[in-house]
């Protein structure tokens, strides 16, 4: 199973192992038999199981919703290491949300400074605790956790500065609710493989490739196929030349199986 560096499992407890080599087998041996009626559905099956076994079964975060909606806003255009490091700035500095609100924007955009676009982040969130503190009396937003998941949505996309995939990261990292956000990487791995199509926007990619996932109603498995894609995509298939001789998607991806020079797989060995 491929390592998590320290940073990552600072927001990401350590995943736990990922299934044996028999119980993958199975969901591809599923897999193939479906591929003639259900291509994509069946593509989705294979990628979800040999990201498992790659990677391990993912561990949800520890943030709580509001945590997550602010980290997820300040990870706009942001590198994780970066995303996280200004979060724990601005909490070290305003130890409660309250704090956070009060403060200055001037404050909070030196608490986080090393994020792109901190100088629009700062007062977005604190229009985001305006609006969380005047509708609710508080800051808990757990009721997040039964409320219909579109109302939820539609919800936290009424905030301003919140789109599709931050709604998404609220809702299924904090919520344990069945909906995908959609990534850079996340989407970029998609195209390659073909689960979308290359016009599919990211916001769009969302509802479809949920739906093709074998239990879209099952948050683990959301929670899988989201944290195992954008890890494969950091890792492997990578913006610029992807390393597909390490690639574990080899067999069911488009983009692979149109490269003209093929490189020679490597082994688990190599890989780890």
């Amino acid at each position: 199973m491929a390592k998590l560096d320290a940073k990552q499992r600072e927001k990401w407890p350590a995943p736990s192992p990922g299934p044996d080599r028999a119980t993958t087998q199975l969901e591809l041996d599923k897999a193939t038999a479906e591929a003639r009626q259900d291509p994509l559905r069946a593509k989705a099956r294979a990628v979800l199981a040999l990201l498992r076994e790659e990677y391990g079964e993912p561990n949800w975060p520890i943030l709580d919703p509001l945590g997550t909606l602010i980290e997820t806003v300040l990870s706009h255009r942001t590198a994780d290491p970066q995303t996280w490091a200004a979060y724990n700035e601005l909490r070290n500095r305003f130890p409660t949300w309250e704090q956070v609100l009060n403060a200055p924007v001037e404050e909070i955009d030196d608490a986080i400074g090393v994020v792109t676009f901190h100088e629009q982040k700062a007062p977005r969130i604190k229009a985001i605790l305006r609006r969380v503190s005047e509708e609710h009396g508080s800051f808990d937003l757990d009721f997040l956790r039964t409320m219909p998941v579109d109302e939820a949505n539609a919800w936290l996309q009424s905030l301003g500065g919140v789109g599709p995939k931050t709604a998404a990261c609220v809702l299924l990292f904090s919520c344990k609710r069945p909906i995908l956000p959609v990534d850079t990487h996340v989407h970029r791995v998609s195209i390659r493989l073909g689960l979308i199509g290359p016009k599919v926007s990211a916001d769009n990619a969302h509802h479809q490739l949920l739906d093709l996932l074998p239990e879209p109603d099952n948050a683990r498995d959301v929670l899988a196929f989201h944290r195992d894609m954008l890890l494969h995509g950091q890792r492997i298939c990578v913006w610029s030349r992807p390393k597909c001789e390490r690639c574990v998607l080899r067999d069911w991806c488009d983009y692979y199986a149109a490269l003209v020079d093929k490189p020679e797989k490597s082994t688990p060995q190599e890989r780890a």
